[in-house]
């Protein structure tokens, strides 16, 4: 859309600068050109890149995530509780996990964790029925060392800009079109005056 491109199993290895200004990221598969690159890597932005001297300082943290089997339909969006988040797919199942600020604690089993988790969602809707997992992952959540979310240009590297933060999933629409504003139009957004990459020093 809009000429964008996805390319599949392509490994980001370092950036290309000229006269101070992003020129080209360095992939496994060649070069790329280009004069703005947005690092939106996750858990991934402690390891810094190959020509560019800045990485974010992170606390990542793991976290559970169950899917259960499907159930019929009872609610449209996603519940955020004190103690457990959820939502319906279309198709039935539910996906929930723990509150994001928690730690995970190692000497827990996922499948008692996912089991307690389903117990509070049943009671929170009122089911009859017990809810049976399907799936159950632990991933790590992405979280910059302060806790909030880092957006915009790097410090001394023009046109590299970066978007970390936890949670991703419900911030990405806004933080999409404030930065997506910021590339084009060079108008720095003041929701974003917080959250500034500057504000760490490598």
């Amino acid at each position: 859309m809009g000429g964008g491109k996805v390319i599949s199993g392509c490994t980001v290895e370092g950036l290309k600068f000229q006269k101070g200004r992003v020129s080209s990221v360095q992939t496994n598969i060649g070069e790329i050109s280009c004069d703005m690159v947005t690092l939106a890597t996750g858990v991934a932005a402690q390891n810094g890149l190959l020509g560019c001297e800045w990485n974010l300082p992170m606390q990542n943290k793991k976290g559970l995530i169950v899917q259960t089997s499907p159930i019929p339909a009872l609610i449209n969006h996603i519940l955020m509780t004190n103690d457990v988040h959820f939502k319906q797919n279309v198709d039935g199942t539910l996906t929930a996990g723990e509150i994001f600020s928690g730690d995970f604690d190692e000497n827990i089993v996922a499948l008692d964790l996912a089991s307690d988790v389903l117990s509070r969602i049943s009671r929170k809707l009122n089911l009859s029925a017990k809810l049976v997992p399907s799936n159950i992952k632990i991933g790590t959540r992405p979280v910059p060392i302060d806790g909030f979310p880092v957006v915009g240009e790097i410090e001394g590297h023009k046109g590299v800009f970066v978007a970390v933060m936890h949670s991703g999933v419900t911030l990405a629409p806004l933080i999409g079109q404030l930065l997506a504003s910021e590339m084009l139009k060079a108008s720095k957004s003041p929701l974003l005056g917080s959250f500034r990459p500057n504000r760490f020093v490598n």
